[in-house]
């Protein structure tokens, strides 16, 4: 009973290695999302035109990937393909692109051919885990990948874009210090400043502390002082008898170049 479930299973394993199921496999999965779950589940889409897998990484590439791998489409098509079952399960698979309504991205799902729109990167991160389809690593082996969607190519670009963060992020962070070390500096200086200006007014203060107290002093000095009254000076003068008073007489030199002459003359008649 043994030996007929190991050659069962040695048939099965031989059918699936070989060309013809590795064909039917990538034909049956043409146009779906594939979650490799033994790799922490990296998302595949298989383009429905070259049947290779092209890896979706980060919602970021996976919203740019299926992008570049869409197919205009117009308005009067696109309400054809949400409308006509039949025309949308002839399309099932692809992504197309609004190319009338500012390029906005639609995906029409394989099983039931329901057409899903892909407007940001969350929207693709959503329809790669709600739609996605779960495959082992010997099965996505027998799907060709693609050259341009690998996952190393995918890991370099997100390196090179990471790099490029990180010296824009090192440049915002330099800038920033620089920034606040000139804050820094301008704070302290003012800080100086009102440091000196407090030196200043303390310095100010104590001068007219000093002042007001000398003041003080000064008034009380004052009001210690006994001012004396000077007594008047009594003066005793006694004229002379009208004898005594010498008068030149009018034909004294002295008095001939007097201007008052007559006036003398006058007096000397008495």
């Amino acid at each position: 009973m043994n030996s007929i479930r190991t050659i069962i299973l040695l048939i099965a394993l031989l059918m699936m290695a070989s060309p013809s199921y590795a064909a039917t496999l990538k034909e049956k999965l043409a146009g779906r999302i594939l979650l490799q779950v033994e790799e922490k589940g990296k998302a595949w889409y298989v383009e429905p035109q070259t049947k290779q897998r092209a890896y979706l990484g980060r919602p970021a590439d996976a919203f740019r990937i299926m992008r570049e791998l869409s197919l205009g489409i117009t308005d009067a098509n696109l309400g054809r393909l949400k409308e006509d079952t039949p025309f949308a399960c002839k399309n099932a698979g692809k992504i197309f692109l609004q190319v009338q309504q500012k390029g906005e991205a639609w995906y029409v799902f394989p099983p039931d051919c329901s057409v899903h729109y892909l407007g940001r990167p969350s929207d693709a991160f959503s329809l790669m885990r709600t739609k996605g389809l779960g495959i082992s690593n010997d099965d996505i082996a027998t799907i060709p990948a693609s050259v341009k969607y690998t996952s190393d190519q995918q890991s370099r670009i997100v390196n090179k874009e990471t790099s490029v963060e990180n010296i824009e992020t090192k440049k915002i962070v330099a800038d920033e210090i620089s920034s606040n070390e000139h804050a820094i500096e301008k704070i302290e200086e003012e800080v100086v400043k009102k440091e000196t200006a407090v030196e200043d007014t303390s310095s100010a203060n104590q001068e007219t502390d000093l002042t007001k107290k000398k003041a003080k002093e000064l008034l009380k000095k004052i009001e210690h002082i006994t001012i004396t009254p000077i007594e008047p000076i009594k003066l005793d003068i006694k004229l002379k008898s009208p004898d005594s008073v010498y008068i030149p007489p009018i034909s004294s030199p002295e008095l001939r170049a007097d201007p008052l002459l007559p006036y003398y003359d006058s007096l000397s008649s008495f």
